[in-house]
């Protein structure tokens, strides 16, 4: 959340959504104002999303996001605890917080799977590791690293899994899922889909709102340094985060078979 966000705790106050349509740079200077600023903090968000309903004053849950991304932060590092150590109350707090860096600071909400289990969850027989979003509120969500946090925090830094195992959860075990069972595994005869990584700089970037959809829409995209290239049909689509042009992909419609089962008979 913040104001770069699709939403904040104070983005449907009304005093905030007179100031929606200044310049980002005025929009700014008014809400430095004393005035404004203590008009905004008395005010109640009107029909607030059900995200800022359930998180706009739990103050321990919301974290200052910051480079490089740490998505299990320590309890004293929550808006609740920067705040009391500061000797501040939490709502006013965030509100200046929310004005630093030109208005471009944000705040995370690990509102599921916060907890040390995450291992232990990992590891189960019905577990499958995979993204399930589907590109949904992409201005208030960034979890397409997911499968790469797999690697950097519970291979790389805690070393919970081993390489391997990872690799397969992350490859084959989504694609039988799915019933794309051609691809998942390097082999003769299946798809050609890889990604070349230099595991020892692999490591993720904190995520940043660019507006680049239609009509100026804002979404959050995310950068890991150590991903050296993507292959896709056997062609290179993207080098060091930065794309070739070329788009071998094609949709899918139905299950794949494996095609080493049609080469056995």
């Amino acid at each position: 959340m913040g104001h770069p966000a699709s939403m904040s705790a104070f983005s449907r106050r009304p005093t905030f959504l007179k100031l929606q349509s200044l310049p980002h740079a005025e929009r700014m200077a008014a809400l430095r104002d004393p005035e404004i600023r203590a008009q905004i903090l008395s005010e109640q968000n009107l029909n607030p999303h059900m995200f800022v309903r359930i998180f706009e004053k739990r103050y321990d849950a919301l974290y200052p996001l910051e480079e490089p991304i740490n998505y299990l932060p320590a309890p004293e590092h929550s808006v609740a605890a920067l705040a009391q150590a500061a000797g501040r109350d939490p709502q006013e707090w965030l509100y200046d917080y929310f004005l630093g860096n030109e208005g471009s600071n944000l705040v995370y909400i690990p509102a599921t799977n916060f907890t040390a289990n995450i291992p232990t969850l990992l590891r189960h027989q019905h577990t499958v590791a995979a993204l399930g979003d589907g590109g949904a509120h992409v201005g208030s969500i960034c979890d397409t690293s997911a499968n790469v946090y797999v690697l950097t925090k519970w291979v790389k830094e805690k070393r919970e899994l081993d390489l391997s195992t990872a690799i397969h959860m992350l490859t084959r075990q989504p694609a039988e899922l799915y019933s794309l069972l051609d691809r998942g595994i390097v082999a003769p005869g299946m798809a050609a889909d890889l990604n070349v990584i230099d595991f020892d700089r692999l490591a993720l970037r904190t995520p940043h709102i660019v507006a680049d959809l239609p009509a100026g829409g804002r979404r959050f995209l995310q950068h890991a340094n150590g991903i050296e290239a993507t292959i896709k049909s056997g062609t290179v689509i993207c080098r060091e985060n930065v794309l070739t042009g070329a788009l071998p992909g094609k949709l899918l419609r139905g299950r794949r078979d494996d095609p080493r089962a049609a080469a056995a008979k």
